[in-house]
């Protein structure tokens, strides 16, 4: 037996290559996870809620209750009916073009952006073609990026917040975006996993600026609910409802348990629990800038907005560096698994427990230092 051709040229990430590559007690900074403990409410509320009720098939599209709070967090004349809730923020990345795409289709990716983009794209044989950030990882060539655009592009697919970066843009740079997506008919997917984790301005609401718009969201960031696989979809009614059918066919529904823990997360409870997150999230990447400022220049750290991630130019080849990291008890994630404009940075995670982050960047300013 042979695989499918969609997985032709389609590997494990860099990043699991080189967690391959590391001792079974290395320290992880490389998966985009916070590795902070659990709210215990959340802990408290599930264990309650197994032994009020049974566990059950859910609609396909997620309970009505908890799509409605998502539908108002948005604002107040948003219909729940243009929610599906799905398992995680990638598999509505997944969904969505499954859903809205065709073989062939071009798909725009930053680049810089999430690995998981284009390979979802090549899984749909969509054809790539990847957007330039310039080498800040925030300024765009609004020229280079509007020929681009213009030529055959249906699909816009971008992370803001941006992973790896973290960068966003602001209201004028998001409206030069909208104008060029609008007056060539692009349909965009804007993943939003990241916004409850900003420190600088609130991002301006995408919804203000798109004609054709498909947003993704989730809480595995916001609420270290990363395991439990919540996310969701929110696009126009038509649209929503093609998600939905794609959905039955790919997972039938969001686990029940995940769904009931989402609710809490909207809650002033979990508004709350989001607070803590941020405020621990800011005590490591403050420790983190700290500790590599020790070693290196400021210009080689770029210290992000949003999220728990900072990129390190190590001046050589991120692959080898991050490889000899490895061998060393740390993971981190070579530049280039995020796109040729990362090329010789590597991005670190400094979402974790002190004792852990401590001892990753003792060996990581020891590397630094050579």
């Amino acid at each position: 037996m042979t695989e499918a051709n969609r997985f032709s040229g389609i590997e494990l990430s860099l990043i699991r290559q080189v967690m391959a590559s590391a001792p079974p007690d290395a320290i992880n900074m490389a998966l985009g996870e916070l590795r902070f403990p659990l709210d215990p409410i959340f802990k408290q509320y599930a264990q309650s809620k197994l032994w009020e009720t049974e566990a059950f098939y859910t609609p396909n599209a997620g309970q009505m209750e908890l799509r409605e709070l998502i539908a108002a967090s948005y604002g107040p004349d948003i219909s729940a009916h243009r929610i599906c809730v799905t398992n995680g923020a990638e598999e509505a990345i997944f969904l969505s073009l499954f859903a809205l795409s065709n073989p062939g289709d071009v798909v725009a990716i930053p680049d810089p952006d999430y690995t998981a983009y284009p390979a979802i794209a090549g899984l749909m044989q969509n054809e790539v073609r990847r957007l330039s950030f310039e080498s800040d990882l925030k300024t765009v060539n609004w020229d280079r990026w509007e020929q681009i655009l213009s030529n055959q592009v249906r699909f816009l697919i971008l992370s803001l917040p941006q992973n790896p970066s973290g960068f966003y843009f602001n209201a004028s740079e998001l409206e030069k975006l909208a104008s060029l997506c609008n007056r060539f008919g692009i349909t965009v997917v804007i993943d939003e996993i990241y916004r409850e984790l900003c420190f600088g301005d609130t991002p301006p609401q995408a919804l203000d600026y798109f004609e054709k718009l498909v947003l993704i969201g989730g809480l595995s960031k916001s609420h270290c609910l990363s395991g439990w696989r919540i996310g969701w979809v929110l696009a126009p009614v038509e649209v929503a409802s093609t998600l939905v059918k794609a959905k039955q066919y790919v997972s039938t529904c969001s686990g029940w348990m995940a769904q009931e823990l989402a609710k809490l997360a909207f809650s002033e409870a979990g508004n709350l629990s989001n607070q803590k997150i941020k405020q621990q999230l800011a005590n490591c990447r403050s420790y983190t800038q700290t500790e590599l400022l020790s070693v290196i220049s400021p210009e080689r750290l770029f210290y992000p907005s949003a999220g728990p991630y900072m990129m390190i130019d190590v001046q050589t080849d991120d692959m080898a560096f991050s490889k000899e990291l490895a061998k060393q008890g740390l993971i981190t994630v070579p530049g280039t698994a995020f796109g040729q404009v990362c090329k010789g940075l590597i991005r670190i995670n400094c979402a974790l427990p002190s004792a852990e982050l401590t001892s990753g960047c003792h060996i990581l300013k020891g590397v630094l230092s050579q």
